[in-house]
């Protein structure tokens, strides 16, 4: 006596094919939008993230860089790996710079607590007579610096302790050389 099997039916091997090929094409289909939702989450997180403040959220508030320390401890740092002796504590250090000028311009920043409508119409009229597209003069307010004025240029900065128009033109002119 021999045990027959049944072999499917031609209708039956179709059927069990669409089968096949409708999941194959749903876990292609499933892994096709998970795939797009992750790319699109990480770009939206890319765009949020620089936004935040995450330094808070690390190191509980303060100020300092991104590694936790302070602006002097950071100072310090940097001027060892340039080489440099670290900063005493006496006065005479000039305060953190901001970030140079775009495009190789000129900042000029004042520090005036009380006010000082004559001094920044001053720095207002030289720096609109050197200010270009391509090299941008800026006039700022500066409250954190000992010093009255300071100048930041792409590879160089001065500071003044009075009003000084030689020598802020001859600051402009040779910071903002082609």
């Amino acid at each position: 006596m021999t045990i027959r099997t049944r072999r499917p039916t031609p209708t039956q091997v179709r059927a069990a094919r669409r089968r096949r090929q409708a999941r194959r094409k749903k876990l292609i289909a499933i892994f096709g939008f998970s795939a797009a939702g992750l790319v699109a989450f990480l770009l939206i997180l890319s765009l949020v993230l620089p936004g935040l403040p995450l330094d808070t959220l690390f190191r509980g508030g303060g100020s300092g860089d991104i590694f936790g320390r302070s602006a002097a401890e950071a100072q310090d740092a940097n001027a060892a790996a340039a080489g440099a002796q670290p900063a005493a504590s006496d006065q005479s250090v000039a305060p953190p710079l901001p970030p140079n000028p775009i495009l190789g311009g000129v900042d000029i920043f004042y520090n005036c607590p009380d006010g000082c409508d004559d001094l920044v119409a001053q720095l207002s009229t030289i720096a609109d007579e050197f200010n270009t597209a391509d090299l941008p003069i800026g006039v700022t307010p500066k409250t954190d610096m000992d010093a009255k004025i300071l100048l930041v240029g792409a590879d160089a900065n001065q500071t003044l302790d009075a009003f000084d128009e030689a020598a802020i033109r001859a600051f402009i002119e040779a910071n903002t050389e082609s």
